[in-house]
């Protein structure tokens, strides 16, 4: 009878064993869920915020580069543009003709084609005739696309009142 106890404890420790194994994977796939779930509410907060600032800073540039191309264009007012570039958190301004040539960019002196995966975006900024922007979560860059319409001073030069020039991206 002795041999026979001894095989009742050990199958009941090893089912206490066994409840213990499962009850500690379940509490660590939990804790996992609930990382997961707070991470995520972490990044997209953190996303929306530099969203937010972007398009402030987007905003403001695109005024200064209306008051500044508002009297021509020509070299020094392309430089002046570029020097926002040295605006914390800015990496790239360019200017894009409204079918992705580029007219002016701080960050090459060449003509450039824009970016594949941002041609989308472009193509939607125009065709919907308003503001968008693209996240590149490879790179964790946001781009905001402004059109640039001719107004007001724009028409001594561009004859035609809010005529889409280009689209000024800012990155």
């Amino acid at each position: 009878m002795a041999g026979g106890s001894y095989v009742f404890i050990m199958i009941k420790i090893k089912g206490m064993l066994n409840f213990l194994v499962i009850a500690i994977m379940l509490f660590m796939i939990a804790l996992t869920a609930v990382f997961i779930y707070f991470s995520s509410q972490l990044k997209n907060k953190i996303t929306f915020q530099f969203v937010q600032k972007t398009e402030l800073v987007t905003e403001l540039i695109t005024r200064s580069v209306f008051d500044i191309i508002s009297t021509g264009h020509d070299e020094r007012k392309n430089a002046m543009i570029a020097a926002y570039g040295n605006v914390l958190g800015i990496e790239d301004i360019v200017i894009y003709k409204p079918d992705g040539e580029e007219v002016f960019g701080a960050a090459s002196s060449a003509p450039r084609r824009i970016e594949k995966d941002e041609e989308e975006a472009l193509k939607k900024a125009v065709a919907a005739m308003n503001n968008t922007g693209f996240f590149n979560w490879d790179s964790m860059t946001y781009s905001q696309y402004v059109l640039l319409r001719s107004e007001g001073a724009c028409a001594s030069c561009h004859k035609h009142e809010n005529e889409l020039l280009g689209v000024l991206k800012i990155r």
